[in-house]
């Protein structure tokens, strides 16, 4: 099936935009080099160094990702660069003075693999990205493109962030267990210390699993749950909005409203008339 978010770049260089559908696609034969950018959500993939995932705003640099594929947070969206060596040119940008892009030079640099924690550097090159105007799409890949290559090959790999990126499978596994429970219990009253006393683990290793793998606190997080669940309740039901923030344990209508309007933006009295 033709991938209609697939742009050819140079030869041998594409750009696509990704969600959970197309992400993390087998990749082709031969030397390949990707740039991935998360724009939202989260994707968990595994290596022979366990777990690492990308949030938003991270960058991956490296050969390309394989195995098992993972979105936590129900949702993935961003941008994959890939550069099969074989077919590049050489020199990409020969016509620009005090340029230097070359690809294989950047495959032999992130071989090992690169993971950077979202900062204003990487911010600045993608936002762009995702925000190009349509009549100029083409020569404005090709200019990003360019600009991405020369900010990498000026990127200390040293500094990676890949390391505190990998999340143990023991902290997986507790986050989806405590996920599942909150999801079909999103009506009780669920607190970190009955959560420990339940999984069998302390408080703080509850915090620290989820900061690791979602990067927020396990109270935040389990509010995202609850709000989420109730958002669907109020799309697929003609339930009213107190008996939704009942069934996701606010018995007080206030507080719920605030918890929702902090989470989407909008009231859930509004939010149930679209």
């Amino acid at each position: 099936m033709e991938n209609l978010s697939l742009t050819r770049v140079f030869n041998g260089i594409t750009l696509t935009f990704e969600d959970e559908s197309n992400a993390f696609e087998p990749a082709d034969e031969g030397r390949i080099l990707e740039i991935r950018h998360c724009k939202s959500g989260r994707a968990e993939f595994l290596t022979d160094d366990g777990f690492i995932y990308l949030g938003a705003g991270d960058m991956y640099a490296g050969p390309p990702i394989s195995g098992a594929v993972y979105f936590p947070s129900g949702g993935y969206s961003g941008v994959k660069v890939t550069a099969d060596i074989g077919k590049t040119p050489k020199c990409l940008s020969c016509f620009l003075e005090d340029v230097n892009v070359n690809p294989e030079a950047l495959y032999n640099k992130f071989e090992n693999g690169y993971i950077a924690r979202s900062d204003e550097n990487t911010a600045h090159i993608f936002s762009e990205i995702y925000n190009v105007d349509e009549s100029i799409k083409m020569g404005y890949f090709k200019v990003k493109t360019l600009e991405l290559f020369l900010f990498l090959s000026r990127i200390d790999i040293l500094k990676s962030e890949k390391v505190s990126h990998t999340v143990s499978k023991s902290q997986i596994e507790l986050t989806c267990k405590i996920n599942a429970y909150v999801n079909s219990h999103a009506d009780e009253h669920i607190t970190l210390e009955k959560m420990s006393v339940m999984f069998n683990t302390s408080p703080t290793g509850i915090k620290n699993a989820y900061k690791s793998v979602f990067s927020t606190s396990f109270s935040s997080y389990v509010r995202t749950l609850r709000m989420k669940k109730a958002a669907s309740l109020l799309k697929k039901t003609d339930m009213s909005i107190l008996d939704a923030a009942l069934c996701v344990g606010y018995t007080n209508a206030s507080k719920f409203a605030k918890a929702f309007s902090d989470e989407f933006g909008i009231t859930p009295k509004k939010y149930s008339k679209q």
